[in-house]
C-alpha cells in the first residue's frame, strides 16, 4: 500500500513553480505538487489516514477537511508529517492550522464551540517561536485536554507563505480540504532534509536560530538525515 509521499513520486507532477505575486499563491498552488485525495495511487487509503491523523484533534475529520477548503486554511507541522509517513507509530499531539486573516474569526469559532477548545494563549504568543514569521499576524494556541492546537494567523488573505520558509524541506508540506502537497517528496521519502539558508542567523551563518535548531533535533530523533550542503 503506498503512501502519500509514494503516490506523489509515483505521479511525477511538475516542479513546484514561484509566482511574483505572492498574493495569487492559493489560487494557483494547486499545479504544485498538489493532489486531490481522489487522484492517488489507493484514495481510500489516503482517505483512511488523513481520518487517522485528525481524529485526536477533530469530532469528525471529513467534515473538518471540509471546513477547511471553504475557509482556505491548511495543515501543516507534526500531524502532516504522521500523515505524509503513513503512520510511523509516532502519535502527534498538536497541530498547525495557517489560517488567512479573514478566516480567523470563523476557525477559532469552531475549534471553541465545536471541538471544546479552549484558548490557552491569544495574541501573547511570541512569534519568533515561528521562525518563519513572515506575513504572520499572531498565534492563538488552544488545548483540550492533552491535546493542542497552534492556530496560525496570515496578516493577508494568503495563509501559505510561511509554510515554505520553514526551517527545512521535510517540513514544507501541508494538508487541504481536498488534497495534500509536498515540495520534496523523494527526499521527504528518504528521510533526508536540507536545511533552509534563510534560518542562518543574520551575518552569521554557521549560526542557527535556537528554534530551528530544536526543529531539527525533533526530526534527527525520528530518523531523518538533515544536512546543510545538498552534495553532501
Amino acid at each position: 500500500m503506498p503512501s502519500p509521499l509514494q503516490s506523489l513520486i509515483a505521479m511525477n507532477p511538475p516542479p513546484p513553480l514561484y509566482f511574483g505575486n505572492r498574493n495569487s499563491l492559493l489560487d494557483c498552488y494547486a499545479v504544485w505538487r498538489h493532489i486531490p485525495y481522489e487522484s492517488c495511487c489507493c484514495p481510500e487509503s489516503s482517505e483512511g489516514m488523513i481520518d487517522g491523523a485528525l481524529t485526536h484533534f477533530v469530532q469528525l475529520p471529513r467534515l473538518f477537511l471540509a471546513m477547511l477548503q471553504k475557509v482556505k486554511s491548511v495543515i501543516s507541522g507534526s500531524v502532516a508529517m504522521t500523515f505524509f509517513e503513513g503512520w510511523s507509530g509516532w502519535e502527534p499531539w498538536d497541530m498547525d492550522v495557517y489560517v488567512p486573516s479573514f478566516s480567523r474569526d470563523r476557525m477559532l469559532w469552531c475549534f471553541k464551540n465545536s471541538e471544546g477548545y479552549d484558548v490557552v494563549q491569544e495574541e501573547a504568543k511570541n512569534k519568533e517561536d515561528y521562525v518563519a514569521n513572515i506575513d504572520i499576524e499572531d498565534v492563538i494556541s488552544l488545548a483540550r485536554g492533552g491535546m493542542k492546537i497552534d492556530l496560525v494567523v496570515s496578516s493577508t488573505f494568503v495563509n501559505l507563505l510561511p509554510v515554505f520558509c520553514f526551517h527545512s524541506t521535510a517540513v514544507i508540506n501541508f494538508i487541504s480540504g481536498d488534497g495534500f502537497f509536498s515540495a520534496y517528496p523523494v527526499l521527504t521519502e528518504e528521510r533526508r532534509s536540507l536545511i533552509n539558508a534563510n534560518h542562518y542567523t543574520l551575518f552569521q551563518y554557521t549560526t542557527l536560530h535556537s528554534t530551528s535548531v530544536q526543529g531539527y533535533l525533533k526530526y534527527i530523533e525520528r530518523g531523518y538525515n538533515v544536512q546543510m550542503n545538498p552534495r553532501a
